[in-house]
């Protein structure tokens, strides 16, 4: 009875130059488009801060105080254009970056590359925002490598963040626009359509890679939602506290910058004959 004969294998070197050819022939199949793809563009990223000085992160889930101080800490790969706004139904859009009134050793457009804390310093003074009185507002984050002139607009004519009265006062104060508090628009909604999109598809964290934003190429933004804690109404004590507190910088500022010169009276007509 004729016996089998167990097939030959070949030896490991051939197996391992087929593998090889194999390879090389899906590497030659492959585009070379897919070979060469650019990398990804790098994303700004965001954090923002509470307290004073502000540098504890923001527990979304937890209220805030009332007028507690924020910050944000954005990291720009290249030069961009940022907005920084709040709204909430009993304020309004607030324009928090740029604004009219912000006095700060970074307060225009563009912003360079790298690491900023925002709303910046004021000479050694660091510069806080604050949390609204509103239940729960809206704060919306935007950088685009190209000016967004319609939004700059708007935001104008909304009620600004700064420290133009008080340049020494670590947390911002509120201040009407330059064009008049007639032209404010209406806080029954956003100031400004972009604003608008942002505040309705809120970004999954308001800490991290900024969120493509729609129809602007190039653009990113980010949310961040803000519930504060609703306190008893301040009593005639506290009133009167807070007036001391603003006489007294007021007379620190007449001291500071002497009062305003007098014009001498002007010289009486000489007397008819």
């Amino acid at each position: 009875m004729p016996t089998s004969t167990p097939p030959t294998r070949p030896p490991r070197s051939s197996a391992l130059r087929l593998g090889a050819v194999v390879a090389l022939a899906l590497v030659a199949a492959w585009p070379a488009s897919h070979l060469f793809e650019p990398a990804p563009p790098p994303v700004p990223t965001a954090r923002w801060t509470h307290g004073l000085p502000a540098t504890a992160s923001i527990d979304p889930a937890a209220a805030l105080p009332e007028g507690e101080p924020l910050t944000l800490d954005l990291t720009l790969p290249s030069p961009m254009h940022v907005y920084v706004a709040a709204w909430n139904l009993v304020d309004g859009t607030v324009a928090l970056f740029p604004s009219e009134t912000l006095r700060a050793d970074r307060a225009a457009n563009p912003l360079p590359a790298g690491q900023h804390r925002l709303p910046g310093q004021q000479g050694a003074t660091r510069l806080h925002w604050h949390a609204s009185d509103a239940a729960l507002t809206t704060f919306v984050v935007i950088a685009s490598p190209t000016p967004l002139p319609d939004l700059e607009d708007r935001l104008h004519r909304c009620r600004q963040v700064g420290n133009a009265a008080f340049p020494g006062r670590e947390v911002l104060g509120r201040y009407a626009p330059k064009s008049g508090i007639a032209n404010v628009p209406g806080a029954s909604e956003p100031a400004h359509p972009l604003l608008t999109t942002c505040a309705r598809a809120p970004t999954a964290s308001h800490d991290g890679p900024l969120q493509p934003l729609p129809d602007v190429a190039g653009a990113w933004y980010a949310t961040l939602l803000v519930r504060v804690e609703q306190t008893a109404p301040a009593t005639p004590g506290d009133l009167r506290e807070e007036l001391r507190a603003t006489a007294a910088e007021l007379e620190d500022l007449a001291r500071r910058f002497g009062p305003a010169p007098v014009p001498a009276p002007a010289p009486a007509p000489p007397a008819g004959r």
